[in-house]
C-alpha cells in the first residue's frame, strides 16, 4: 500500500481540474527613444582598411638606398590606420658585406597616415636616419587585395640623414608582401 498510495496521489494531481488563472496580456514591447532612433538609421559600415606588411622597393633604387631591404608597417588590431598610434614599424637594412642579408633595423616614429598620406622618421644607426613622406596609392585589406604582392602601392620621397644632415633623396616606389 506504501507504493500505491504516491502513485494514486499522482494519478489524481494529473487528472484534477487546473485551477483557472486569470487570462494574462501580453504587455506592448517599450523601448526607449535613443534604441528607436538607432533602428530607424542604422549605424554606416565603413570600409575596412589593414595596411600591415611589408613594404619592398621596386627595383632600381638609386645606389644611395641600396640598403633598403624594406619598410615594414604594422597595424594594431581592429584600430583605424589614422588614428594616432594605431601603427608602428620598422626599416630593415640590408648589410654592406652581404646585400642579401639583414644587418639591422631602425624604428619609425612619427608613422602617421592622413589619407593617402603616409609619412615616418627613423631612429639613428650609426648616426644615420631616414625620413620618408609619400602617399598610399589606394587602402583598403592588404593581404586580400594585393594577393599577387606584385602591384605598386607605395611612392614617395625618401631622405637619408647623416648626424641629421641630408646626405641623398630621391623619390622610391613600393610594392606590397604579407609577409610569412
Amino acid at each position: 500500500m506504501t507504493v500505491i498510495a504516491p502513485l494514486l496521489c499522482a494519478i489524481l494531481a494529473e487528472t484534477a481540474p487546473a485551477a483557472a488563472a486569470p487570462p494574462r496580456t501580453p504587455e506592448p514591447a517599450r523601448r526607449p527613444a535613443s534604441a528607436a532612433a538607432s533602428a530607424v538609421s542604422p549605424p554606416k559600415t565603413a570600409t575596412r582598411s589593414e595596411i600591415s606588411g611589408a613594404y619592398l622597393p621596386v627595383d632600381g633604387s638609386p645606389a644611395a638606398f641600396a640598403e633598403i631591404a624594406w619598410i615594414e608597417i604594422r597595424q594594431a588590431e581592429g584600430q583605424d590606420p589614422a588614428v594616432k598610434g594605431a601603427l608602428s614599424g620598422r626599416l630593415g637594412l640590408h648589410t654592406a658585406d652581404e646585400p642579401e642579408d639583414i644587418g639591422g633595423f631602425v624604428d619609425l616614429t612619427g608613422l602617421k597616415l592622413d589619407g593617402l598620406k603616409l609619412s615616418f622618421s627613423t631612429t639613428e644607426l650609426d648616426g644615420v636616419s631616414y625620413r620618408f613622406s609619400g602617399r598610399l596609392l589606394k587602402l583598403g585589406d592588404f593581404a586580400v587585395i594585393l594577393a599577387d604582392h606584385g602591384e605598386l602601392i607605395l611612392e614617395g620621397r625618401l631622405t637619408k640623414l647623416l648626424r641629421g644632415r641630408q646626405v641623398a633623396a630621391a623619390n622610391l616606389r613600393f610594392t606590397y608582401w604579407v609577409g610569412d
